[in-house]
């Protein structure tokens, strides 16, 4: 080893006389000797380091691979003949391809050159990974997702992106967020990440996306089958004429619930049924089942946007299920649940009181609640208190105020809380109706 170090420092040292340039962009790596410059004088320390064990006072691991070898002086002078450019920061692969599955304080540290990285993963099966340029202090349950969430990076996607084979070689976009890229393979696949470009371009051999096979059996998943995991399923059964299947559900609380073609062997497999599940066609997520629409519900497959779907208050329902055109109806009457009043109006009508809840606002979804107060005095005072004000010993610091000032009358204002504000008031009015939006931060006087 130190013959051969001998040898290329006779061609270091013929080097150094053509190359002794500063780097200053570079300072922080390769300054082994600690002079804020990166040139020929670095690699005369890194030598004395080496071969004398001198000691240096910038870092010698100029290519931080944990250990100080033949290694670091050629990287060194690729910084020097400008065949290297150090990384500018560091980047890190999470997902399931990370030891221990993902986790905001865990990942792959990529090979940084300038702004470009690159890392090979050992794929087997599927596995899902994103990226972030830095790592956590605390794990997932402690706030680390927090931590890391400006510094994540993911796909330009809606949802997951399946890398199959057309996109393999090809320049794929990258967005800030954390949607991740779904591959399945067996064997290395080499990621190239590109951040002054926002780009990746992935290499290897991929297999194509899992397509379920054609079942004759439908199984609904979640709650009316005893939980959510993926070996447990109720069977539907199928109607041979009518070219259905049917189940019976029922429950005494809430029901949340999809549908797959296909069980999993252990209860935590959710990789392996991800292709053959579905559920209702649903924009805001979970599918609110209603008797105005469980009469027809579109059904998609999970992939193409399929929710899960909730009956709430519970009951006994009859599901059919048109696979082929990939509709179900329920029957059975759905429970109307009315939402908790979260606020309060307090004020003439109910002489002030702290503790008359009398006159509660009805949500009316999306952070808006309404009440309407008929017959109200000739000069009506009020404010709005929350739910959690009640028993409170600062009552009346948590209650709902005009911004405008006292006796702020109809139309729309903005509120505030707290004793320096003052009340709406509304004269000779005959009835009134008052919407607050928690959302836009209003209220309505009307």
């Amino acid at each position: 080893m130190k013959k051969s170090l001998l040898r290329l420092s006779m061609v270091v040292a013929m080097l150094v006389s053509a190359f002794a340039w500063s780097a200053q962009s570079f300072a922080a790596v390769g300054d082994v000797n600690g002079d804020n410059v990166v040139s020929g004088s670095d690699v005369t320390a890194l030598y004395g380091h080496l071969l004398e064990n001198k000691e240096v006072a910038g870092n010698a691991d100029v290519n931080g691979d944990g250990i100080v070898s033949g290694a670091d002086v050629t990287y060194l002078y690729g910084i020097l003949l400008g065949e290297i450019t150090p990384a500018k920061g560091k980047l890190y692969i999470l997902g399931t391809v990370v030891e221990g599955g993902w986790a905001p304080n865990k990942g792959i540290e990529m090979t940084g050159n300038g702004n470009v990285y690159t890392a090979t993963l050992p794929i087997t099966g599927v596995q899902y990974f994103s990226f972030t340029t830095k790592l956590a202090e605390n794990d997932g349950d402690n706030g680390g997702w927090d931590e890391i969430a400006e510094s994540r990076i993911g796909a330009v996607s809606d949802g997951d992106f399946w890398v199959v084979s057309d996109y393999i070689g090809q320049t794929l976009s990258l967005q800030a967020g954390e949607n991740p890229f779904r591959v399945r393979a067996e064997g290395d696949i080499t990621l190239t990440v590109d951040l002054d470009a926002m780009t990746i371009v992935i290499n290897g051999e991929v297999l194509p996306e899992p397509n379920p096979d054609e079942s004759d059996k439908v199984y609904i998943m979640g709650d009316p089958a005893g939980g959510w995991k993926t070996n447990l399923g109720l069977e539907m059964q199928y109607d041979e004429n009518a070219k259905v299947y049917t189940a019976t559900i029922s429950s005494d609380g809430d029901m949340y619930f999809g549908f797959t073609t296909k069980l999993a062997d252990t209860e935590d497999a959710w990789d392996d049924i991800v292709a053959y599940r579905f559920g209702a066609v649903s924009e805001g997520g979970d599918f609110n089942v209603t008797n105005s629409n469980k009469g027809e519900i579109a059904l998609a497959s999970n992939a193409d946007g399929g929710q899960t779907l909730l009956i709430q208050g519970g009951g006994e329902f009859k599901l059919t299920l048109d696979k082929a055109n990939m509709k179900l109806k329920i029957e059975g009457e759905i429970k109307e649940v009315v939402a908790e009043a979260e606020y309060y109006y307090i004020g003439t009508a109910n002489g002030w009181s702290t503790s008359n809840i009398d006159y509660p606002f009805e949500p009316q979804g999306n952070g808006v609640h309404k009440i309407v107060i008929t017959n109200p005095a000739a000069a009506e005072w009020f404010a709005i208190a929350p739910k959690a004000a009640y028993g409170s010993s600062n009552f009346w610091g948590q209650v709902l105020r005009p911004s405008t000032g006292n006796g702020t009358g109809a139309g729309t204002v903005s509120y505030a809380t707290g004793d320096s504000y003052g009340s709406w008031c509304v004269n000779n009015a005959t009835s009134i109706t008052i919407t607050l939006d928690t959302t836009k931060g209003t209220v309505t006087v009307e």
